[in-house]
Formats: C-alpha cells, structure tokens, sequence
C-alpha cells in the first residue's frame, strides 16, 4: 500500500518521493500510459465527432459538399487537438520532470 501519509505532504511531494526512491519505473510506465490515453482519446474524439456530428449536419442542411472547411468541421477538429496537445504536454512533463 506504500507509507503513510505525513501531515501536510502533498500527492505531488509523495509522487516525487517514490520516484526517488527507485520505485520510478512502475509509476513512469503508468504516467506515460495516462499521456498516450490523453491523445488517443483526441483522436477517437475528433473522429467521432466529424462522422457523426459534422458530416450529418453538412447533409441535412445542405451545404456545398465540395467545401471542405465548415465551422463544424473545424470544431470538431480543434477539439481533438485540444485533447492530442495535453497529452502531448503531458508525456513531455512526464519524460523531462522524472
């Protein structure tokens, strides 16, 4: 289960602590794994979000199809970007703080 806590010692003071003390090859795969999760997660958004929100929504009304960029499109794009970025960020805090 691992030490108890000290009064007043932070999650990231224990995180810290562990990964100093050599138990940092568990917790950096386990760190990692949350940062690849992060990016995938914007992937399968942005996917999901352009096959079943903004295609649908270009058919129904009506839209050029031959134009490319819509505001639909273009959100549900940024929004997966949004999640690849953190998870970007993450991994890079993850592999440069530990």
């Amino acid at each position: 289960m691992g030490a108890l806590r000290r009064h007043g010692e932070s999650g990231d003071e224990r995180v810290a602590e562990r990964a100093a003390a050599g138990d940092d090859r568990h917790l950096l795969h386990r760190l990692r794994i949350a940062g690849a999760l992060c990016s995938a997660g914007g992937v399968l958004l942005a996917t999901l979000m352009i096959v079943f929100y903004a295609l649908p929504y270009r058919a129904a009304t009506g839209d050029n199809p031959q134009q490319l960029l819509s505001g639909e499109l273009l959100l549900s794009l940024a929004c997966g970007f949004v999640l690849i970025a953190c998870g970007m960020v993450a991994r890079w805090g993850i592999v440069r703080g530990l």
